[in-house]
């Protein structure tokens, strides 16, 4: 029976990751602090708080491959199954984190940037979305299952718990999530259409906007 495995790529990428979220905030951060005249904002600590999850997330990706991770299911044993259960569960609450903290790096980012009132309290009531829509999902996450330990025994139908709607609650955290994404991507949009600059350097600002977020 072939066995495959792509455990091998998992982990490149996460280590890569890793190293590149490192390495960017960094040399940003650095960069911003040479400068006499930069006051350090909300923006920079959500940015290093968004390094500071996705590095642990890398982490579990690594664990995860060493118990199973990108093998068929029949190639590993039932307590590394149990492992990569409770390494996937603990990768859903930092990669909660880490979407949190870069939205908000984003909007706290906007906040320095632009100064128009209405802009600004549109801005703060999606940072609190953001938060809200977060926590929610947070402790959505933590409880669903009951013990928590049935999050990652369920599978073998030997364990005795209870889940609650996780497909439904993980639809509804996309659909949140993608939206969020949207709206926090068309934002400068109408603040940069206001600007005395030619069409071209409009779109060249839009574009550039969309592409950080992504």
């Amino acid at each position: 029976m072939l066995n495959r495995d792509s455990g091998t790529s998992a982990t490149v990428s996460a280590v890569a990751g890793a190293i590149i979220a490192i390495l960017s905030v960094g040399v940003r951060e650095c960069s911003q602090f040479t400068r006499t005249d930069y006051n350090i904002g909300l923006d920079d600590y959500a940015l290093v708080l968004t390094m500071l999850m996705s590095v642990p997330m890398s982490v579990v990706v690594v664990m995860a491959v060493q118990n199973g991770l990108g093998k068929d299911i029949w190639t590993i044993s039932p307590e590394q199954i149990n492992e990569f259960f409770k390494l996937f569960y603990i990768g859903e609450h930092f990669y909660a984190f880490t979407v949190i903290f870069a939205k908000t790096n984003f909007l706290f980012f906007y906040l320095r940037l632009f100064s128009d009132e209405g802009f600004r309290r549109l801005t703060w009531d999606i940072i609190w979305t953001c938060i809200l829509s977060a926590v929610s999902f947070l402790i959505a996450t933590l409880i669903q299952c009951w013990p928590i330990s049935y999050t990652w025994k369920k599978w073998d139908g030997e364990h005795q718990g209870r889940c609650h709607g996780i497909n439904t609650q993980t639809w509804a955290h996309a659909i949140v999530n993608i939206t969020l994404d949207i709206v926090v991507v068309a934002m400068p949009i109408s603040q940069i259409v206001r600007l005395n600059w030619r069409w071209k350097q409009k779109l060249g600002a839009a574009m550039m906007f969309a592409v950080a977020l992504l």
